[in-house]
C-alpha cells in the first residue's frame, strides 16, 4: 500500500459502535453498528433493551442464532490500533492481504472479519513494508512472480477486450475512428463483419485478461492448505508487530471455516 493509499484508507469515524442485538428469548446474537440497530428499531422489528451502549431485542424469531456461543464475536471491540493502542488515524488492516483473499473460496471469504484489525497509520505503513518480504518468499515458493511479464497473447487479448468495450459503450466516437478501432478486432476474429454480439463476447474477456496471471491468483491456485496459509500470515503479523491490544479471544489457530 502506497503512502497515498494509506491516507485514503484512514477512517473518518470510529469503526466500532459495539451495539448489541439479542433474540426475543434474550440470547446474544451479534454485535453491529448503530445504523443497523436503528434500522431494526425504525421498522418496529426490535425494541430497545439499553440505550448506552445501544442494545436491542428483536421482536421476531430470526432464522439462525447469529454469533451465539462464539466468544470472539461476543467481545466488544476497542477503537484503537491493535499494536500500539493509538486511537487516531486508524485504518482497517487485512492480515491476509486482499491479493490472496479475493481468490479464496466463498465459504472462507465469508468468515473473514476475524482477520481484519485496526492499525494506526504508522504501524500500518511499517508492517506493509515487512509484509512485502513474505510476499517475495511466497513468490519463489509458488513460482508466482509479484510482477508478471505479460506474454504477447495476453497483451493482445487485453487490447482487443478494451477496444470492444469502448466501441460497445461509447457511441459518440467518430465513424472514422470506430473503423480504425475495428481493424485489429477484424484481424483477431479473421473476418470483416463484426456484430454487437461479437463486441460483447470480446468485451467479456476484459476481466479475465487482466486477472488471470496475477501473483495472488497463481499462489492461491497452488495452495493445498488454505487454513495453513492463513495461519502463516497471522503468525507473521503477530511475530513481527507483537500487538498488545488484539481482541481477547482473537486466535492465531482459529478455523477459517468457523463463523
Amino acid at each position: 500500500m502506497t503512502e497515498k493509499d494509506h491516507k485514503k484508507a484512514i477512517l473518518t469515524k470510529k469503526p466500532y459502535d459495539n451495539c448489541t442485538i439479542y433474540g426475543p428469548d434474550g440470547l446474544f446474537l451479534c454485535r453491529c453498528n448503530e445504523n443497523k440497530a436503528k434500522w431494526y428499531l425504525q421498522r418496529n422489528l426490535a425494541k430497545i433493551r439499553s440505550e448506552n451502549p445501544l442494545e436491542i431485542i428483536l421482536t421476531f424469531i430470526p432464522k439462525g442464532k447469529g454469533n451465539y456461543g462464539d466468544a470472539f464475536y461476543s467481545e466488544a471491540r476497542e477503537n484503537k490500533c491493535v499494536v500500539c493502542g493509538a486511537e487516531e488515524r486508524l485504518s482497517r488492516h487485512h492480515i491476509v492481504p486482499q491479493c490472496y483473499r479475493r481468490h479464496f473460496p466463498e465459504k472462507v471469504k465469508n468468515h473473514s472479519s476475524h482477520d481484519v484489525v485496526l492499525l494506526c497509520r504508522k504501524c500500518h505503513h511499517s508492517y506493509e513494508r515487512i509484509a512485502d518480504d513474505l510476499k517475495n518468499v511466497l513468490a519463489k515458493e509458488y513460482n508466482a512472480p509479484l510482477h508478471n511479464k505479460v506474454d504477447t497473447k495476453i497483451r493482445r487479448r487485453r487490447r482487443i477486450a478494451g477496444l470492444a468495450y469502448t466501441l460497445l459503450n461509447f457511441h459518440s466516437i467518430p465513424k472514422d475512428k470506430q473503423d480504425k478501432m475495428l481493424e485489429p478486432i477484424r484481424e483477431y476474429l479473421k473476418r470483416q463483419d463484426i456484430s454487437d454480439g461479437d463486441l460483447k463476447r470480446l468485451s467479456s474477456m476484459k476481466k479475465e485478461a487482466f486477472s488471470t496471471y496475477t501473483h495472488g491468483r497463481i499462489t492461491v491456485s497452488k495452495i493445498t492448505d488454505i487454513e495453513g496459509f492463513v495461519i502463516r500470515w497471522r503468525q507473521h503479523f503477530y511475530d513481527i508487530m507483537k500487538p498488545k491490544f488484539l481482541p481477547k479471544n482473537w486466535d492465531i489457530n482459529r478455523s477459517v471455516y468457523q463463523r
